[in-house]
This record gives C-alpha cells, structure tokens and sequence, in this order.
C-alpha cells in the first residue's frame, strides 16, 4: 500500500439498498493534483445514483452510475471539466468487478478488473477544491443513494501505479 494512503472503508463488504444507506467518510480532499479511488461492486444502478461525490458546485469529483449500467466519472479542474462517461462493463449483470479511477493534473483513467477502460485529459492542473466530505455511495448531501454491494472502496491523495491498481484487483487480495 502506497505510503501516502488516506482512508480505506473495506475488508469488509457494505450492501446498500439504496434508501439512506452511506457511509459519510470524514475525509475532504483539497486542490489535489493526484488522486486515485478503488473499489469492488457488484449490483445494478439507477442513473444519477453516486458512489463518491465532492460536487457542490463545480468544485470537486464524482463518480455516478448512468443509464446503461455504467460508471460516468468527472473532476472539475483550474483547466475545465474533466470527464469519463459510460465506461465499465454493464454492473445490473451482479458479478464482482474491481473498478478504478485515477487522477493525475487533468488526466482521468478507469481502470476495470486491472485493465485501463477509458481515459480523458479535458481539464488540466490541481482538482478544484470541495470543502464537501467524501461519502461513499451517497452525493454530498447525502442523497441519490448507489444501490449495490461494496466493497474495499479506497481513496488515496496520489495517483498509484498500474501495477498497484492490478494487485487491488486480485480477488485473492479481498475475497
């Protein structure tokens, strides 16, 4: 695990169902220029539903389902708006699958199973800093509930390396 860690809510699973049921971190992430979130889930999606989100404002990060069952990520930065939608395979089909974002001066790569998925480098420079918590599977005022199983969501304040982002997804790391 990098040294520059932050928090980790996992080793163990959370089920959400999806009615005022989050879990408020306490963690706030300022003008970072690197980032990278982690997490296990299996389930469906309703569009809009948030797995993090710091986004009062155009301020912050959020990661949200969408319409197809995939995953839609953006970052507001001191360069613009930086964004991946739909990618990730369809999650309505409940198979475990390891996802993770990465963010790096403006550069957003999602990462499935290990694998690169997607990637964008709209915006550029530090993330534009939320005085908003980081809740997981919440927005930031705590609605728009992600209804599904997590587990092992993390964050941390550095962009980890694609080796790191392939042992995250070992499921003979978690499971």
């Amino acid at each position: 695990e990098p040294e520059d860690w932050i928090t980790q809510y996992g080793r163990r699973g959370l089920n959400f169902g999806g009615t005022n049921q989050w879990v408020q971190t306490g963690l706030v992430l300022g003008a970072e220029t690197q980032f990278t979130v982690s997490w296990w889930s299996k389930g469906g999606t309703v569009t809009g539903d948030y797995l993090f989100d710091t986004t009062n404002g155009n301020v912050g990060f959020g990661v949200r389902g969408d319409a197809f069952g995939t995953w839609d990520i953006f970052a507001y930065t001191a360069g613009g708006l930086s964004r991946v939608p739909d990618w990730g395979t369809d999650t309505r089909d409940n198979v475990w699958r390891h996802y993770c974002c990465r963010y790096d001066n403006g550069t957003i790569d999602c990462f499935e199973n290990g694998a690169l998925d997607s990637s964008n480098s709209d915006g550029s420079g530090a993330m534009v800093s939320s005085s908003e918590q980081v809740p997981i599977c919440a927005d930031y005022n705590g609605a728009n509930h992600w209804t599904a199983a997590v587990l092992d969501a993390m964050i941390w304040n550095v962009a980890i390396s694609n080796s790191q982002i392939q042992q995250l997804s070992d499921p003979g790391n978690v499971m």
